[in-house]
Order: C-alpha cells, then structure tokens, then sequence
C-alpha cells in the first residue's frame, strides 16, 4: 500500500480496518515508518527502491503469511527464484575466506570504492554494495542509518546530538557514526 493516497493516508486506513492484514507500506515519505510499524506493518520501503530491496520484502511478507499457515504457495513459484535472509556472509582477508555470523557484524559502511563490514574487532573490505547486503538482512536487527552505513542495533552504545544538532551514534568498539536528518528523527522517535 502507498502511504499517500487520495483523502487519507495508508497508515489512517490501517488504523481503520477491523483486522490486521500483512502489509506492505512503498513510499517516498520516510515520516510514516514508525506509525506504520506500530500497526504492524510487515514491511516499509521508501522509494526508491531496487529490486533487491522488493524482494526481500516480498520474502518477509510471504514468511509471515507461510507462519500464519494461510498460504503455502512457494515465492520461487512467483518469482522465478528465491530471495533470502542471509544467516552469514563470507569475506576475504589476505588470501583467506572467513565466515561472519550476521551476530558478529557491528556495522557495515561503504564509501565510492569498498564496502566495509565491522566485526570481531576488524574491518572486512567486500566487494558487494551495501544496497545489495541490505537486502539481505534482518531489518529488525539491522538499521541504515544513512545512505552509506548500515548499523546492527545490538551494537549501539548510545546516541547524542552534537553542537551542529546531528545524531550521533556511539558503537560499543569506541566509533561514531552520524545519521541522516530522516533516520534521527526516527531513531529519537523510538527512545521512551
């Protein structure tokens, strides 16, 4: 469902059904997302998005519909293959292949060249965009905080706004992240 619709918002017409169906919010406008995920919106995909980014939300919807045991259609049926979670990604490092559990992985950056993955007290260079790790990972656990870093919330030591009123995000190995304008309003959003 689009949030912006003609005399009411998607989230207004959530709010507003007898029942909770799985949905799905694709929208330009990033203010919604917490409304829409206190609703229990499966997912919410601010546009644009790539078809990586669909997929896996195709994915998670399909998941809580097959764990409702309302639906067994398989999604390589609908799709032509099957989108997944990862449960860990493999990089190298001096000639040597390791496997990270997505537990491990405290954060995730790129800049125009490399992607970095911050785990175990290191930094991995891959070569995938942080887009295309995106796609694959939990978004309950993982959160894009700006359009270059991606940071696993059980990692996060604290947040402040600093003299220029930017969020910053304190990892617990020491480093700090800033996030865009949209995520720190949301990010503010979410503290009790």
């Amino acid at each position: 469902m689009d949030i912006q619709m003609p005399e009411m918002t998607g989230v207004e017409v959530l709010a507003r059904l007898n029942h909770t169906p799985d949905i799905v919010f694709t929208t330009a406008y990033d203010r919604y997302a917490v409304a829409a995920f206190e609703l229990n919106a499966v997912d919410y995909l601010l546009k644009p998005f790539t078809r990586a980014r669909f997929d896996a939300a195709v994915a998670r919807l399909m998941e809580c519909r097959r764990s409702d045991s309302e639906v067994s259609i398989d999604l390589s049926q609908v799709m032509g293959r099957k989108p997944h979670q990862l449960k860990r990604i493999f990089v190298r490092d001096r000639g040597r292949i390791f496997a990270l559990a997505l537990d491990e992985i405290e954060y995730i950056k790129t800049d125009s060249k490399y992607t970095a993955i911050v785990a175990r007290g290191q930094t991995f260079l891959v070569r995938a965009g942080i887009t295309e790790i995106e796609a694959q990972l939990d978004l309950t656990r993982f959160f894009r905080v700006h359009r270059s870093a991606l940071i696993n919330l059980d990692y996060v030591d604290s947040m402040k706004t600093d003299d220029r009123s930017r969020l910053l995000i304190r990892m617990r190995d020491g480093s700090s992240l800033t996030a865009s304008r949209e995520t720190a309003k949301i990010l503010r959003d979410m503290a009790f």
